[in-house]
C-alpha cells in the first residue's frame, strides 16, 4: 500500500500476507487491527517480516486499536515494532492471560507518550483464570506483580505521560487486579482509571467489594488520580 493520503484504517478478519508493503503513511492518524496468522505447521517466517512491516506502517498513528488476534500474535512470535511516537490513544482487547502480559508490556514500551489506554477483557470461559486473593498489607510479591516491577525502567516515559486508563469487562482475577495496582502504583501523571465489571454470579459480590476496597488501599503514584468503578 502506498497511501500518502490515507488519514484512517481499520483492517480486520484478515490473514497476515505473504509481503507486506506499506508507505508513505505519515498522515494516518488512526487505525484499528485484526489481523491472525494462519495454521500452516511450521512458522512461516516471510509472514512474520510481514507482520513486521505492517506495523511499521502504522508508526505515525495517533489513536491505535488492536483486536485479540493480533494480541495473540504478538504474544506468541518475536515481533519487533518501531515505537509509536504519536501515539496517544491505545485500546487493546485481550483476554490477559499470562502469556499475554509480556506483549502487553512490549506495547507500552512502545508507546511513549501514551495519553489514554483501555484495555477491553475478553470473557473467554475456556481461559483459565488466577483469583485475587491476596491481603492488602501482604509484603511477598506475585510472579505476576514481579514481572510487571521489572519493567519499570523500561516503562519510564509510558508511566510519565498516562493519564486516563479505562478497563472494561474487569473480572477481578489476578492479571487485572496487579496491572491495575501496578499503574496506580507507578502512574505518575495517571489521572482517572475507569473500572467496569464484566460478568459475575451475585455469590462473587463481597469477593468483588473486597477487592475493590483494597484497590483503593493501593499505593498511588499521583496525587491527582480517581478511580472510579461501574
Amino acid at each position: 500500500m502506498n497511501v500518502p493520503k490515507l488519514e484512517k484504517l481499520i483492517w480486520k478478519f484478515n490473514a497476515v500476507t505473504d509481503v507486506t508493503v506499506f508507505e508513505n503513511s505519515n498522515l494516518l492518524h488512526e487505525a484499528s487491527i485484526g489481523f491472525f496468522m494462519l495454521k500452516e505447521g511450521k512458522v512461516n517466517m516471510g509472514r512474520l517480516q510481514s507482520a513486521n512491516d505492517f506495523f511499521s506502517g502504522l508508526s505515525h498513528v495517533r489513536s491505535l486499536t488492536l483486536e485479540s488476534q493480533t494480541i495473540e500474535i504478538l504474544s506468541k512470535y518475536n515481533i519487533i515494532i518501531q515505537p509509536f511516537y504519536n501515539l496517544k490513544s491505545l485500546e487493546l482487547h485481550t483476554g490477559l492471560k499470562k502469556r499475554n502480559v509480556q506483549a502487553l508490556a512490549f506495547l507500552f514500551r512502545s508507546s511513549p507518550t501514551l495519553h489514554t489506554l483501555i484495555l477491553e477483557i475478553i470473557n473467554d470461559y475456556k481461559i483459565e483464570r488466577k483469583q485475587w486473593n491476596r491481603d492488602l498489607w501482604s509484603i511477598t510479591s506475585t510472579e505476576e506483580e514481579q514481572y510487571w516491577e521489572s519493567q519499570i525502567p523500561c516503562l519510564k516515559s509510558f508511566l510519565q505521560h498516562l493519564k486516563v486508563v479505562k478497563i472494561q469487562g474487569f473480572l477481578d482475577c489476578a492479571n487485572e487486579v496487579t496491572l491495575a495496582k501496578f499503574l496506580l502504583k507507578h502512574g505518575k501523571a495517571l489521572e482517572e482509571m475507569i473500572v467496569c465489571s464484566g460478568y459475575s454470579n451475585r455469590r462473587d459480590t463481597l469477593r468483588r467489594q473486597n477487592i475493590r476496597s483494597q484497590m483503593m488501599g493501593f499505593s498511588w503514584a499521583s496525587s491527582n488520580a480517581k478511580v472510579e468503578f461501574q
